[in-house]
């Protein structure tokens, strides 16, 4: 009996054992004397979830996978390495391992048409209905394709050829399924259907600017044609040995003077003005590449909110670059004369206005500090900022965070309560916003002693 004892205690621990993982696992689930009847009993339960919980991201799997893609040929994956990119999208289960890549964009018009199946109000319909299409005729005949609904009477179709074909071979094949895009939307829509086909590219980097290049070629189409196909190598046959513009540095470089960043603008100009001299040793291309960049540095000032000739008043920055010739001279041009001067007025501007809201936000607690419901988030909401940017100004400019602020306020006033008025201990802190517990455990740790032994010392 003993040794059977024994052997049923040994058999039943790991039974015991799983029994309280679940229980810790699910602290409010009892067992009903049947362990195993509960271990079963959970079994079901997580396998049910577990289904669920698949069957909601084989749902949401297609919409991860189109927003990715639609990011990535929009460009704002480009800080991103080639490596970065094509590992994502292996995620998302596109062959990658030596693909060509091209893009080919839909162009839907004719809203005027009187045969037309679409009123001048409905570009958003006619787009769907477009790509709803263009996802019928590419499904049936490439596994590795993509439709984006760009929403502007545009639609893009990412496709993949393997590289063991020729390019002429995929620009065969790719020029089928334009034609038949292009046809049976236009049948089937009553509306002008033009499509627009990219060169092929061995490297996705390359998609966003694909894209730039196809939206700029889309519009030669023929105004008088009901459905068309245009190649973008036949319209630019050249295309890709001619421009020697550093596009992904750019946007690197705006990106950071939107952000402020001084040292990261500065190096990226230099990094800039290098790489159009290594493209292309030309004085001229370099010439034309510095007045671009400083136009798009002009443009995203204004995108920003700030006029540039707040900053460079007096300054004609085009004719000063005009004169330069020498890479080194456009760097400290830029750096000392364009990105510099806006930073720093940026900053000048960013604090006066932080120091304004800041000044706004400490009146708005001194005057509701006693409200239970004054709160970061609640001030943060009132004046149209985030939690984050208002503490850390608040901290800043106040040399106290915005909780010891608060609380200070808080006790200062609770001790004026204890020494002029009679109020009871759960009075005061039900008047300063506080619970009673609390407010008496908060009091010990500031004023190392309780309010009723305070009230007693200062009386």
């Amino acid at each position: 009996m003993l040794l059977s004892w024994v052997a049923s205690k040994r058999i039943y621990q790991p039974i015991v054992r799983l029994v309280n993982v679940i229980k810790d696992y699910k602290p409010t689930q009892e067992s009903q004397g049947d362990d195993l009847a509960f271990i079963e009993q959970e079994w079901r339960h997580l396998s049910q979830e577990s289904r669920v919980l698949e069957s909601k991201l084989d749902k949401a799997y297609p919409a991860l996978r189109s927003a990715f893609l639609l990011q990535l040929v929009q460009g704002h994956f480009y800080s991103l390495s080639e490596t970065e990119l094509r590992g994502r999208m292996e995620s998302f289960d596109w062959q990658t391992e030596s693909q060509w890549f091209v893009l080919l964009l839909v162009k839907i018009s004719g809203f005027a048409k009187e045969d037309g199946r679409f009123l001048e109000n409905e570009e958003q319909l006619a787009t769907f209905a477009a790509a709803n299409i263009a996802q019928e005729i590419v499904n049936t005949q490439t596994p590795n394709a993509e439709i984006m609904n760009f929403q502007d009477m545009t639609v893009g179709i990412l496709l993949s050829y393997p590289m063991d074909r020729t390019k002429q071979q995929a620009k065969d094949e790719l020029y089928l399924l334009a034609n038949d895009l292009a046809q049976t939307i236009s049948s089937l829509l009553k509306m002008q259907t033009t499509v627009c086909m990219g060169r092929l590219t061995a490297n996705v980097q390359d998609l966003p600017q694909l894209l730039v290049f196809l939206r700029s070629s889309i519009r030669y189409r023929d105004l008088k044609a009901d459905h068309q196909v245009l190649d973008l190598e036949e319209m630019l046959p050249s295309t890709n040995d001619d421009v020697h513009y550093p596009f992904a540095l750019e946007k690197e470089l705006m990106q950071a003077i939107r952000m402020g960043q001084s040292e990261q603008s500065l190096s990226l100009i230099e990094s800039f003005v290098h790489e159009l001299v290594r493209q292309s040793s030309k004085e001229k291309i370099l010439q034309e590449g510095a007045m671009q960049v400083l136009g798009s540095m002009l443009h995203t000032m204004l995108e920003s909110g700030f006029n540039p000739h707040h900053f460079f008043e007096g300054y004609n920055l085009y004719e000063q670059l005009n004169q330069l010739r020498e890479p080194e001279q456009m760097v400290r041009f830029f750096q000392a004369k364009v990105i510099s001067p806006y930073i720093e007025g940026l900053n000048e501007y960013q604090d006066i206005h932080m120091k304004r809201l800041v000044e706004r936000v400490t009146d708005r607690i001194q005057e509701r500090f006693m409200n239970s419901d004054i709160s970061l988030e609640e001030c943060a909401d009132a004046f149209n900022t985030t939690t984050y940017a208002l503490s850390k100004a608040f901290k800043q400019i106040n040399g106290v965070n915005f909780i010891d602020y608060l609380i200070t306020l808080r006790m200062d006033k609770a001790k004026k309560l204890l020494v002029e008025s009679d109020l009871k201990v759960n009075e005061i802190a039900e008047q300063i916003g506080y619970q009673p517990s609390y407010f008496i455990r908060l009091f010990r740790k500031y004023e190392n002693m309780t309010p009723g032994q305070y009230r007693d010392r200062m009386k």
